[in-house]
């Protein structure tokens, strides 16, 4: 099994290192990360440049898109965060089909902390799920064969440039509705685990304890992240925290609290 980090751009944010560092410690699986250069002293590197063609492609799509709500939502980052997160996938599937692997995987953002094995995470699970994901926010974290991330980026593609397709979760989301394909919910409690799908609280804070600021509370025991219900203040383990917002610079800090 394998798990797949994408960094696109020049600029390495400091938090990638340690969680390329906890995944190889603790993910039980293969890692390998989709960048421009390497990361000194981790293994897995898979360059960019072996994709020139396709990024130019992507960049050419991309160009058609009418982003003047987007700027007036967000403005430039956003434009360039949500092109960013749909090369993403078109990367993982290109390096994917060079090395000839088919079989399951994980499709992680470089601000993902995995702190326990996945191949025990998903043996909670029924064994029959094609795309374990988000269900709120449409993000997928799991795909069981390459086939399915194929059929769902062929549809992307296939898709009217206007309105434009500026985000992957709602180009998933868009899939989910056409496809009826919907992902088996991380964030729904397994055998006293979850999936983190964003440690900003607007999801689940009905359920978990969150802080002043609306993130989830982090509570460690064993060396392993813990969020803690409301209802009757019993801790479930967090397999994996995506670090979105405040908590994207303390990758580290986890990484220091799980041991590494």
């Amino acid at each position: 099994m394998k798990v797949i980090f994408t960094q696109i751009g020049e600029y390495v944010f400091k938090g990638f290192y340690p969680a390329l560092s906890l995944a190889h410690k603790f993910s039980g699986c293969e890692v390998n990360y989709i960048a421009t250069r390497p990361i000194q002293g981790v293994d897995g590197f898979v360059s960019t440049r072996h994709f020139e063609g396709l990024m130019q492609r992507l960049k050419n799509w991309q160009d058609q898109w009418d982003e003047r709500k987007v700027l007036q939502r967000g403005g430039l980052h956003m434009v360039n965060l949500n092109r960013a997160a749909v090369a993403k996938w078109f990367l993982s599937l290109a390096y994917l089909e060079m090395v000839g692997y088919s079989g399951p995987a994980f499709y992680l953002d470089w601000d993902v902390a995995v702190l326990s094995s996945l191949p025990k995470y998903l043996a909670l699970f029924n064994g029959d799920e094609e795309i374990i994901g988000s269900k709120h926010g449409g993000l997928p974290y799991y795909f069981k064969h390459t086939s399915t991330l194929k059929e769902a980026l062929d549809y992307w593609m296939s898709l009217p440039i206007q309105p434009p397709p500026v985000h992957d979760m709602v180009l998933f989301g868009r899939y989910y509705r056409h496809t009826g394909k919907y992902p088996a919910d991380i964030m729904e409690e397994r055998g006293g685990f979850i999936g983190d799908y964003n440690l900003f609280g607007e999801q689940h804070s009905d359920i978990y304890e969150v802080d002043e600021d609306r993130y989830k509370t982090l509570h460690w025991k064993d060396g392993k992240p813990h969020f803690r219900r409301r209802d009757n203040g019993r801790l479930v383990q967090c397999v994996w925290v995506h670090c979105w917002g405040k908590y994207k610079d303390k990758i580290g800090e986890l990484a220091g609290k799980a041991g590494l």
